[in-house]
């Protein structure tokens, strides 16, 4: 399985079956997934500050050709995991060279890891909202937002 994608689109794209016939105007990868007998998959979301990552576990549910829905699963949702429960000092720089070379001082990633092993960044975003209220309860924020006010003035100030 593939995704395809409308170039310069919102969004996740839609599961396709590969080869497929190749599109005008669409870009495609491959469908990651890391537990495919569950009907979620795992993501990992990066808060990247300069040199300091916060990581946060999250899960969405998957459409029945393993596509990840739009939508992650609140309760799930884990926040601050250790940078070393998740990665490697190896591809924690590869990270954080990835975010150097694109200009990114603050931003987030979306990171996998599929079932070969390899981590895997889905997307950067170097002008994000901050924690996302689709990952959170409300409750959660009184908690987030103080730890990534430390990160950024450990960094920035």
């Amino acid at each position: 399985m593939a995704v395809a994608k409308p170039n310069n689109s919102r969004g996740h794209g839609y599961a396709v079956r590969w080869p497929a016939v190749l599109r005008k105007g669409y870009s495609y990868s491959r469908l990651l997934t890391n537990h495919p007998d569950k009907p979620w998959v795992e993501e990992w979301r990066c808060a990247f500050f300069r040199n300091e990552m916060v990581l946060t576990r999250t899960k969405r549910m998957k459409q029945s050709t393993g596509m990840p829905r739009a939508m992650r699963i609140p309760s799930t949702s884990e926040y601050n995991v250790p940078v070393n429960l998740v990665m490697d000092n190896g591809e924690f720089n590869h990270v954080r060279d990835l975010c150097r070379f694109m200009g990114v001082d603050y931003g987030e990633l979306d990171l996998m890891r599929d079932l070969d092993g390899k981590l895997y960044v889905l997307d950067v975003n170097s002008c994000p909202s901050g924690p996302s209220f689709c990952s959170f309860t409300p409750k959660d924020f009184y908690r987030i937002v103080p730890t990534e006010a430390e990160y950024f003035a450990r960094n920035f100030l």
